[in-house]
């Protein structure tokens, strides 16, 4: 798709996509999962099968997992700092893309003023 699109085309979109990087949300890197579980106490629900549900928030640091206990007064925004974290690493993907690919055609520009 990138390559059908002319290189200062390619400009354009990079330094609009730039811009969308500074929105100014908060953020975390990291990822939300719901998880099922039992508490332990026998008299509870959760022993006859309705497991409690509970929210961690997990990321990876020096090669383990590190993971937190979300509160679920907190869980709405921790969900919309995630999802900003994501969008904003799906941004800078396509920005280095499109990087990527203005380097290769500079390149190959080069080399054509060579062979002339």
């Amino acid at each position: 798709m990138i390559k059908k699109i002319k290189t200062e085309a390619l400009e354009t979109k990079r330094i609009r996509l730039m811009a969308l990087l500074n929105s100014g949300k908060p953020l975390i890197a990291s990822t939300l999962s719901e998880v099922h579980t039992r508490c332990g106490n026998p008299n509870c629900r959760c022993a006859s099968g309705e497991k409690h549900v509970a929210h961690l928030l997990t990321r990876r640091e020096n090669g383990k997992t590190k993971t937190i206990y979300v509160p679920v007064e907190l869980v709405e925004d921790v969900r919309k700092w995630t999802e900003e974290y994501h969008r904003l690493k799906e941004l800078m993907n396509d920005i280095t893309l499109i990087g990527e690919e203005i380097v290769r055609r500079h390149v190959k520009g080069k080399r054509k003023q060579k062979t002339k």
